[in-house]
């Protein structure tokens, strides 16, 4: 069933990236043990589409910049996910326990494709926060735009820690997934 391969999947995503806990469990109980952050980003990169996997480590790169001046770090929390995943995080919140962390329930969250990112700061502890700062919207953000990605909260007013593709170019990759 589909309950136990997602189960089984999370474990195998654990040990890939070294994490303490299910993957699948609500947001904020995962955090990276034995990778260093530059290896945490670069396997979460590595998942991305090749088509555009340069565009994210450009915008990764003056990101993290702008964090360090801010005495700040930057981690992606995640990159490419399963549908399975992604029908977990949109049931938080409203059928299962933990805060909404999503508005989007499958397609067209660039996610699926390996177009899309979640960006987290580096909390005190090592694990990530979602308590983002002034600077973090205005400086980190339009960078976004710099680099031929789009932010959902300053392109659509909604979730802050998603950079994704534009919509605009995402319809032939939607189209080639659905006819494939």
């Amino acid at each position: 069933d589909v309950e136990a391969w997602a189960e089984d999947r999370g474990a195998q995503i654990a040990r890939f990236f070294g994490v303490r806990d299910d993957p699948l469990a609500p947001a904020g109980s995962i955090r990276p043990q034995r990778l260093s952050l530059s290896e945490w980003n670069r396997r979460k990169l590595s998942t991305l589409d090749a088509r555009y996997r340069g565009r994210f480590i450009a915008f990764l790169s003056d990101a993290q910049r702008v964090a360090a001046s801010h005495g700040a770090q930057i981690m992606i929390w995640e990159a490419s996910r399963s549908l399975v995943r992604q029908l977990n995080l949109y049931r938080q919140g409203r059928d299962r326990p933990g805060s909404m962390v999503t508005h989007t329930i499958a397609a067209p969250t660039g996610h699926l494709w390996g177009l899309a990112v979640d960006l987290v700061l580096v909390g005190p502890d090592g694990g990530p926060s979602w308590r983002f700062p002034s600077w973090y919207d205005q400086e980190v953000l339009p960078l976004a735009r710099r680099h031929r990605l789009s932010s959902l909260l300053l392109d659509r007013g909604v979730d802050a820690p998603h950079v994704e593709v534009p919509r605009e170019e995402l319809a032939p990759v939607y189209a080639s997934a659905a006819s494939a």
